[in-house]
This record gives structure tokens, sequence and C-alpha cells, in this order.
């Protein structure tokens, strides 16, 4: 079992509109998972801070939104020498975000919403 934190950061592009924006999301991660002294395999759960940026045209300021997410994951990694390690790991990222503040919608209408993604990444650090 381990504990770390992570910083994420993915760019977006919207498929059903003109404008893109980017994540930054911020957690901590237990890894639970078993091997040997070279590898390592688990299955991780996190939950933390999401800031989403949202750069819309032909409006004055960006749009920043902060949220809740959530990351389920397993991965393997390997010793490579000393401590450094290297790996993969598939996750699947869900947060939500609220609507903005004094945001102008119609009644009944929400401005809150979500992003989710599955994700592959190449993992690296170092045991200490």
């Amino acid at each position: 079992m381990s504990v770390g934190a992570s910083f994420e950061h993915a760019p977006l592009r919207f498929a059903d509109r003109s404008y893109s924006g980017q994540e930054f999301r911020f957690l901590p991660i237990l890894r639970v998972g078993a091997g040997s002294d070279r590898f390592f395999g688990y299955g991780a759960v996190g939950t933390g801070v999401g800031l989403l940026v949202v750069d819309v045209p032909d409006a004055l300021a960006d749009e920043e939104r902060i949220g809740l997410d959530l990351k389920l994951a397993a991965g393997a990694q390997m010793v490579v020498w000393r401590g450094l390690f290297f790996g993969a790991e598939a996750s699947f990222d869900l947060a939500f975000y609220g609507g903005m503040l004094g945001a102008a919608t119609l009644p009944g209408e929400r401005n809150d919403f979500r992003t989710d993604g599955l994700w592959l990444r190449l993992v690296g650090g170092w045991y200490f």
C-alpha cells in the first residue's frame, strides 16, 4: 500500500461547441497492490479538487469553475535502478463542476456539468 499525490493537466476541446479549455486536477491517491522488490501491480483510488478553465470566444474573460474529481485506476510499475521506477496506468476520471455564480440561465436550466475520461498514462518516479 502507498499514498501519494497527483497533479494532472488535460487540454480539452468541446465537440459540440467552438471553444476549448484546460482542466487541472490536484488529488491524493491511495494505491493498493502486490508484487516483488522490482515489480508492483496495483489498483488506485483518489479524490480531490479540479479546476476547469474554458476559453470562451468573444467573451471578456475565461470561464473558471472549481469541482470535485474522482479517480479509479489500475497499473503496473517496475523499479529499474535504485528506487527509480517506470510503468503504465489506465484510469477513469470523473469530475463534477458546479455552475458559475451569477450565470444567466433559463428557468429549469442548469449550468453545472461534468467531464469524464479514460486515460492511459506512462508513469515514472522515485521511491525513497
